[in-house]
């Protein structure tokens, strides 16, 4: 039996590692956190995105990874990101209405779901250095998206 996680939100995960959002941040953790796919009784949790100061204020919804960076959708208005590795969290959209699920597109797209706007949104996501951006593009209109998943073609 591993670590207990707690009040796990959005779930994501890359060649390596589970990465997941707590709502309300998890004391012992914090916000977003990471751990290895394969369990074993002494795996590690490791918190990206601290629960204590500012962070602590986040409401995470869902968790995106795109290439070295890990997206999550904040409440009420925010998509955040941190490098894979951990360090500063940054704000990169502030104008959403209500985010939700993010999803990763391997070419540089990143797509939120906004449920009070009815619509899916792209932003870049191939950021080098995390930084804000000043806007997302509307990709469709949905009724009250919740999450949004990118399916691709065996061609």
């Amino acid at each position: 039996r591993g670590p207990a996680l707690a009040s796990p939100m959005g779930l994501a995960a890359d060649s390596f590692f589970l990465y997941w959002t707590t709502l309300p941040a998890d004391s012992s953790t914090g916000i977003l956190n990471r751990a290895p796919q394969r369990a074993s009784a002494d795996a590690a949790i490791a918190g990206l995105v601290g629960g204590g100061g500012e962070e602590a204020q986040i409401q995470a919804n869902d968790v995106c990874v795109a290439r070295d960076n890990v997206f999550f959708t904040g409440g009420p208005r925010a998509l955040y990101a941190v490098k894979m590795h951990g360090g500063v969290i940054a704000e990169v959209y502030a104008n959403f209405s209500e985010p939700k699920g993010c999803a990763f597109d391997q070419d540089g797209t990143l797509y939120v779901a906004d449920a009070r706007e009815n619509a899916v949104y792209s932003v870049p996501a191939s950021l080098d250095y995390l930084r804000p951006i000043k806007y997302a593009s509307k990709a469709i209109d949905v009724k009250a998206p919740g999450s949004v998943a990118i399916l691709r073609s065996s061609r």
